[in-house]
């Protein structure tokens, strides 16, 4: 017990709560949600469900909060070769991120011919 640290919040809380627990700034936290909320709904649906659980966080926010928002987010990473000399059709690759973790890719030949590399790099996020 010489070692055990005081904690000031009453007994009646909630036990999932830990009076250690650095809190973070409510006002930034909520703003970052509005926009993700706006992001969610109009530009990326694949967000939502991370989100809404982030959420839940917005009336005592704390710093894993935070820093651990990302992990659910999905992130599609996307790139294209341009044609060479002895092929018409551009390379065009993918890879799909869960947080940090790998979970899909795909590599192919593209089926139309790109005129510019902006075009194969177009081409390339459609297809992603």
């Amino acid at each position: 017990m010489r070692n055990a640290k005081g904690c000031t919040s009453s007994h009646l809380e909630k036990a999932s709560t830990d009076c250690n627990t650095e809190h973070f700034n409510q006002k930034v936290y909520r703003e970052a949600i509005g926009y993700l909320l706006y992001l969610a709904t109009f530009t990326r649906p694949d967000i939502t469900f991370t989100v809404g659980k982030l959420s839940r966080k917005c009336h005592e926010p704390s710093v894993e909060d935070w820093k651990g928002g990302d992990k659910h987010i999905v992130k599609v990473f996307c790139d294209a070769d341009w044609a060479n000399d002895r092929d018409p059709k551009s390379m065009s690759g993918y890879a799909v991120f869960m947080g940090n973790c790998l979970v899909g890719w795909k590599s192919k030949r593209q089926q139309e011919v790109a005129t510019s590399i902006t075009h194969a790099q177009y081409i390339s996020m459609y297809e992603a």
